[in-house]
């Protein structure tokens, strides 16, 4: 019995010891462990992963985050403060054509010059690319090169012919380096081909606010008395003219102030009347002082029955265009013209030199080729054939 109670002792010192080097060990092995481990942290294009790993080799790491390295990735990596960080940058392709050749580029980034060099393609002296050489690579991006196209380019009446690559119009003032916002007006569809000898007119449009001090006339005021003389008149008290602070919003093309408009009026100081005491046989005769300026009435009826003689163009928009006095362009109505000689609103009869009817017009528009006398009116058609049709003709233009 005294046997049976030392083994049972023995046996349980064994169990004990054993707990405490297992326990141990698992301690130890979840120290070593977290000590060798790493943290990752992975961008795939943006994308953020991240994870633990005991591997040190970049494209396990990857592996174990589900990312393949394709041979035109670019894979970068930085380890620091027991973090590693990997940047992949996946490849994608980029289309190189000339005539009915295209090459496949795959590529990662860069830029046109990148892609034509990767390729082995460069152009000929006599060929252009739709792109600029420094503009960056995108997924699926075509760069085409082509045989250079004369073009004449118009831009706040500065004309230059120039050479362009087949593309769009839009890609073509973007080839010569020449800004084009939404408010400014081309002749032609932004999304047009360009064509041999094609015109392209931009008017570039701006909008300025200007404030202003204007004076306010002031009333005179007449009172009789039997205590002055009929030859005689006597200020009783003296006039002031008014101020009112004007702001206008003015549309300008080319640098030519088209129009301008009253958007806030404040009133600075009111006008005070001038009171002057006549005789009682003084015939009253109240007045305002006021400067003269023109009313648009006045200003249509001092232009009518002007008679122009120059070119007539023809030129369309896209569905949704507006003119620069806001409109809509219509087609037998809308003509655009240079508001300096022909008002804007104004009614006009266009002729041939013989005499033939083309139509009658309102002054809704006007473009840099009539700001630089090259055209005395441009007639607004709904398609471009009807333009090519009508193309340039000497005309007379009567303001009705």
């Amino acid at each position: 019995m005294i046997e049976n109670f030392e083994y049972g002792i023995k046996s349980n010192f064994q169990k004990a010891v054993s707990l405490v080097l297992v326990t141990t060990v698992c301690t130890v092995s979840v120290f070593s462990v977290g000590n060798l481990s790493h943290k990752v942290n992975v961008d795939v294009d943006g994308e953020k992963l991240s994870t633990l790993t005991l591997n040190a080799d970049t494209d396990k790491i990857l592996s174990q985050v589900g990312v393949k390295a394709e041979p035109n990735d670019i894979v970068t990596r930085s380890d620091e403060n027991n973090e590693i960080n990997i940047n992949v940058k996946k490849s994608f392709n980029v289309y190189v054509k000339r005539g009915e050749d295209v090459t496949t580029v795959e590529i990662a980034e860069g830029t046109v010059k990148d892609a034509l060099e990767k390729s082995g393609i460069s152009p000929a002296c006599d060929e252009g690319i739709n792109f600029s050489l420094e503009d960056k690579l995108f997924p699926n991006m075509n760069i085409v090169i082509s045989p250079l196209i004369m073009i004449s380019v118009n831009v706040g009446g500065n004309v230059e012919q120039c050479f362009v690559p087949q593309c769009t119009v839009i890609d073509a003032l973007k080839y010569l380096n020449i800004d084009i916002s939404s408010e400014d007006i081309l002749n032609v569809d932004a999304l047009a081909e360009i064509y041999d000898g094609m015109e392209i007119v931009l008017n570039k449009v701006e909008y300025t606010e200007e404030t202003v001090d204007e004076e306010v006339p002031f009333n005179t005021i007449y009172k009789k008395s039997n205590l002055i003389k009929d030859d005689e008149q006597k200020i009783s008290s003296s006039g002031k003219k008014g101020i009112n602070r004007v702001t206008y919003r003015k549309v300008i093309i080319d640098g030519n102030e088209i129009s301008k408009e009253v958007i806030n009026t404040i009133v600075v100081s009111e006008p005070v009347d001038e009171v002057i005491i006549t005789s009682e046989n003084h015939r009253e005769n109240t007045h305002k002082e006021e400067a003269y300026a023109p009313s648009p009435s006045a200003q249509s009826s001092d232009s009518e029955g002007k008679t122009f003689i120059g070119s007539a163009t023809a030129y369309t928009a896209n569905p949704g265009s507006r003119t620069a006095t806001g409109t809509i362009p219509c087609a037998g109505k809308t003509a655009a013209v240079n508001f300096s000689k022909i008002p804007r609103g104004s009614k006009i009869k266009v002729t041939s030199l013989s005499g033939s009817l083309i139509g009658i017009y309102t002054a809704e528009d006007t473009g840099g080729a009539l700001m630089s006398g090259s055209a005395i009116v441009d007639i607004f058609m709904d398609s471009r054939s009807s333009c090519m049709n009508f193309g340039r003709q000497q005309v007379k233009v009567r303001i009705l």
